[in-house]
């Protein structure tokens, strides 16, 4: 919250998501969410599903690896011909604080029109609790999924049972991997799954429909296709979900330039389960969208978009109020150059923000941007920021790389976030993973990627008595873990 206004601490043992049970083990770490008036949901600490909960707010609230963090393990997944592959830009992994799930794959050239190639296990479960500390790989997801799985990070729920998804299907797994349903899509290449706070599963694409489902069945409940102009809008970003109403970020398939924020409501004709999918308005903006929505408090909501719609030169970023049946445009702010990670809140006040671009030393800056703008200008307030290449101390120009993870607690928060520096000719001539003290804007740490390819995912944390790890992909070689030996 931009201000904390107090919190209020909910113990529960038993949670029941759509009719499921999931019964507390000794050892999972729970969370409350805080979001101010909402009504009180359990969630796994770590980091369980694309930035982390429903409202896309990025933080996994669980302690990082200590300052002597070192990558302790690696675990490579190939295609059908042994070449390896990583999440590509997606976001890698997601953790329930116990154990770890990642995906992968890689897009044939032409897709969906070419169809994927061959491949086993773009879906693998990581642990590392009872076995000395070393990571492991506890079970794959076969055939099940193809090449396009890495566009979707899965859930974890707090019983270690999983659901991901490709451009094909969604599919549930119980904690030892067995398959429990496996539902046809409607199509489109999913952007992450994300749980309602009433347990139902929704899903954007790219190229196809919004569509929601039944986490206990699989069913899909209902699906809305975005068509318009003689094409659909769609998405490259993971929805954000607040009670019963969807926030997704789009542009048009012909027209990209031509982006909307849609607001649609999950709809209940008969007071149980939803059964239909219905758009309470939506905000016209210049697209494309390169940032998931971040739905603050009750009513606001955050998102970019690469041009002001009243002609500012420049990415935008925009904080819209919810007034239920219409939007109300609060504030922007223009940024050095495009947005590609989410907004990531510092619950002692505001959000963190980036952009990327030539210059590189223009967008070598991380950004914590006030939720409400106090003067009244219009224009987001700029609370404090942080020189990313300072930090780092390498040679070249070190720029934000990857989803910033919150980790630490709402009083002494650290940043997790990826840092390239990137050849003027493509390619990336060093990759590191850092830890940031938010208080002292100080290096906790810094861990430098092999291979020099950089990480665009996120970082979710599992515990133990070995300490914490932190899982997460690069884009084309398997699973890194951070963590202290």
């Amino acid at each position: 919250m931009n201000r904390v206004r107090g919190f209020v601490a909910w113990f529960v043992l038993v949670t029941v998501i759509a009719g499921i049970t999931l019964i507390f083990s000794h050892h999972t770490v729970f969370a409350q969410m805080e979001w101010q008036l909402d009504a009180p949901m359990q969630i796994p600490l770590g980091c369980f599903m694309a930035h982390c909960d429903s409202r896309m707010s990025d933080w996994a609230g669980m302690a990082p690896p200590s300052a002597d963090a070192q990558i302790i393990w690696h675990d490579t997944v190939t295609n059908s011909t042994g070449d390896p592959i990583g999440s590509g830009r997606g976001l890698g992994c997601v953790a329930n604080g116990t154990f770890a799930v990642c995906t992968f794959g890689r897009l044939p050239q032409d897709f969906p029109n070419t169809p994927c190639e061959d491949v086993v296990d773009t879906l693998v479960a990581y642990g590392y609790a009872g076995n000395d500390g070393v990571p492991y790989r506890m079970w794959g997801s076969g055939t099940v999924l193809n090449c396009a799985a890495f566009s979707s990070v899965p859930l974890v729920l707090a019983s270690g049972s999983v659901v991901a998804a490709d451009n094909e299907r969604i599919v549930r797994f119980d904690t030892n991997g067995n398959l429990l349903w496996n539902t046809p899509t409607p199509g489109g290449r999913p952007i992450s799954l994300v749980l309602s706070d009433g347990g139902t599963i929704v899903m954007g694409t790219a190229g196809g429909p919004v569509s929601i489902y039944d986490i206990a069945t699989g069913t899909m409940l209902a699906s809305l296709d975005l068509i318009e102009d003689g094409g659909r809008y769609h998405t490259s970003n993971t929805p954000a979900v607040r009670g019963n109403r969807i926030y997704i970020s789009t542009n048009h398939s012909v027209n990209p330039s031509s982006g909307r924020l849609y607001a649609i409501d999950m709809v209940s004709s008969g007071g149980g389960l939803p059964d239909s999918l219905q758009v309470a308005w939506y905000f016209e903006f210049n697209g494309p969208s390169g940032v998931s929505p971040f739905a603050f408090n009750m009513d606001m909501v955050y998102f970019d978009g690469d041009r002001d719609l009243a002609g500012a030169d420049a990415p935008t970023m925009y904080a819209v109020r919810d007034l239920g049946a219409s939007p109300q445009l609060l504030w922007t702010k223009a940024m050095n150059g495009q947005m590609e990670a989410s907004f990531a809140r510092d619950k002692r006040g505001g959000m963190w923000a980036y952009s990327v671009g030539n210059p590189p030393v223009s967008n070598r800056w991380l950004y914590r941007i006030g939720m409400y703008d106090s003067n009244g200008d219009g224009i987001g307030d700029v609370l404090e920021q942080i020189d990313l290449d300072a930090l780092v101390g390498e040679p070249g120009v070190h720029v934000p790389s990857s989803a910033m993870t919150m980790a630490g607690t709402a009083s002494a928060p650290v940043m997790i976030v990826g840092a390239s520096a990137y050849l003027q000719g493509g390619g990336v001539s060093s990759s590191f993973v850092v830890a940031i003290d938010l208080n002292t804007r100080a290096l906790l740490w810094k861990v430098q990627v092999p291979d020099n390819v950089s990480s665009s995912g996120q970082f979710p944390i599992t515990g133990g008595a070995y300490g914490s790890r932190i899982f997460f992909t690069n884009q084309t070689n398997g699973t890194w873990v951070i963590g202290t030996p």
